[in-house]
């Protein structure tokens, strides 16, 4: 684990930009997450966040796991040169709020 954090946290981590990534899973035909449009920043309180998230999304739109019945695990939320990427996870508001 030691290794991996020092990796990432090193700039490890390099990531196409969202027209580079399109141009890279067009050739390899994969499919790409679908984007979900933003209309407003995230809110930063955990109830608010929570909230947001539910209102965004409330099916997974890239079902991977049949067994977990198409719920959403999360929202990824990146700039688009992808220079910065965050996961909000349903789970980790749900637990913090309790």
């Amino acid at each position: 684990p030691a290794i991996i954090a020092a990796w990432r946290d090193g700039g490890g981590q390099e990531f196409f930009n969202k027209d580079d990534l399109k141009d890279r899973c067009d050739r390899l035909r994969l499919d790409m997450v679908p984007d979900l449009e933003l209309k407003s920043d995230p809110p930063k309180g955990l109830k608010e966040t929570l909230e947001f998230m539910e209102d965004m999304i409330s099916d997974s739109k890239a079902i991977l796991d049949l067994g977990a019945g198409g719920q959403p695990e999360g929202i990824v939320i990146r700039n688009f040169n992808r220079s910065k990427i965050f996961k909000l996870r349903f789970e980790d508001y749900e637990r913090s709020l309790r």
